[in-house]
């Protein structure tokens, strides 16, 4: 899974909006928007931002995202 659909999965478990998300973080809204429709790159000091208000580590989010990466390989490799 991509970082964008992360950010969006985790913002919307959290009940909120992109622009709350983006008052949250100082980043604009439509930036957010084109950050979970992986359509923009993030820096980490954004990354950070990001994650800090989406209550979740930026370490955390890459595990997860990791894990998930693993077990798609493990997933395609049985087929």
């Amino acid at each position: 899974m991509e970082l964008g659909r992360y950010i969006n999965a985790r913002r919307k478990l959290l009940s909120l909006t992109q622009e709350e998300l983006a008052n949250r973080t100082g980043l604009s809204r439509e930036f957010i928007s084109l950050v979970e429709r992986n359509q923009q790159s993030v820096s980490m000091n954004n990354l950070q931002r990001i994650c800090k208000s989406l209550e979740i580590k930026t370490s955390e989010l890459v595990r997860q995202m990791e894990e998930d990466e693993e077990k798609s390989n493990i997933s395609n490799q049985d087929r």
